[in-house]
């Protein structure tokens, strides 16, 4: 409801973002680096260390990261009451990678959370200026019927814009606020 609502287009996102905003203020203050443990260091920070470590090249690349996803049962595992494993605790109603009777089915992942993705999703994504900084996950793609390319991809995109706008005012403005990137990374 709220994504078609024009009370929260564009033009007001500053104004449906008091948090955003707020951890944007703490940053160019130096609070953020002086307190790491902070709610700011977990979205926001996360957000400028990815546009920080994104790979730029001299050519376009015919290659497509998988967006936000993880790694099914690399990074997370989920075990519901009936033994199965699923990518992570996020995904209610998805095909499991296994079970804790016979470990976790290599195929079932390749199948479900890499080809399957691929196939529904490269068509779209590949056309968005966002792909590589896309913190979209499984999560909200999967539904009763399976795997299919749905979610907020204005939302999302609009973030990464308002991210990569901030990255760009704090390094001309206050490059020095910046060097707490240099001994950050994404695990």
């Amino acid at each position: 409801m709220l994504k078609n609502n024009p009370k929260y287009h564009r033009a007001t996102i500053d104004q449906i973002d008091p948090l955003g905003n707020w951890q944007r203020s703490k940053v160019m203050e130096g609070i953020f680096i002086e307190n790491k443990g902070s709610i700011e260091a977990s979205g926001l920070g996360m957000s400028l260390i990815k546009i920080n470590d994104r790979y730029i090249g001299d050519m376009p690349s015919e290659q497509y990261p998988l967006n936000g996803c993880c790694v099914p049962g690399c990074r997370r595992l989920y075990v519901n009451t009936n033994g199965d494993f699923l990518p992570c605790e996020r995904i209610g109603t998805c095909p499991n990678i296994g079970n804790v009777d016979t470990g976790i089915s290599y195929e079932r992942v390749k199948k479900y959370y890499v080809d399957e993705y691929c196939e529904k999703s490269i068509k779209k994504c590949s056309n968005c200026w966002a792909i590589r900084l896309c913190s979209m996950c499984y999560a909200g793609r999967y539904n009763d019927d399976g795997f299919e390319n749905i979610g907020n991809c204005d939302g999302t995109r609009r973030e990464i814009e308002k991210n990569l706008i901030f990255y760009h005012q704090l390094l001309e403005s206050n490059p020095e606020k910046m060097d707490f990137l240099r001994d950050t990374y994404l695990v």
